[in-house]
């Protein structure tokens, strides 16, 4: 059943490498959209290279999108965690691949670890406690004009 089709066997294309061992393919630069019934193995291979940096252009592009959001959602954990500015918790050294679980989401419990460990390092970095202290209370001390004594001398 084996046949031996010498024409059926592409052969391989010619590449050029450059000093540092990146293959160069600038003479097989063809249009994206080549025909599907050129049989040249130059051309297909050059298609099959170019999807390949699209796609991995691409996969790049979604990875950094995703370390955005994972930085984000690390971030408000590290502010209801106690700190001022969730971004401290990466300048205090820690690393986004250090606070992810194992399924890649951000890990509530390892940004609360890490933002205890920045608070007790630099505890000025704290969120500030409101005050929920309305002001005085009483009356005003003996001594000078209320606001009351004023408003009756005025009319």
């Amino acid at each position: 059943m084996t046949e031996n089709n010498a024409e059926a066997t592409p052969q391989s294309p010619d590449f050029s490498k450059t000093p540092d061992g990146v293959i160069d393919d600038a003479g097989n630069d063809q249009s994206t959209e080549a025909p599907e019934s050129d049989d040249k193995p130059s051309n297909e291979a050059a298609k099959y290279r170019r999807r390949l940096r699209e796609t991995e252009a691409q996969r790049d592009t979604l990875t950094a999108t995703l370390d955005n959001y994972r930085r984000r959602d690390a971030e408000q954990a590290a502010e209801a965690a106690g700190l001022a500015r969730g971004g401290d918790l990466f300048d205090a050294g820690n690393q986004l691949a250090d606070l992810l679980a194992d399924d890649g989401t951000v890990d509530v419990d390892k940004v609360t670890a890490a933002a205890a460990e920045v608070l007790a390092q630099r505890p000025h970095w704290g969120a500030p406690t409101p005050s929920l202290d309305l002001g005085p209370r009483g009356r005003a001390e003996a001594g000078g004009p209320s606001w009351g004594d004023v408003l009756k001398a005025a009319r």
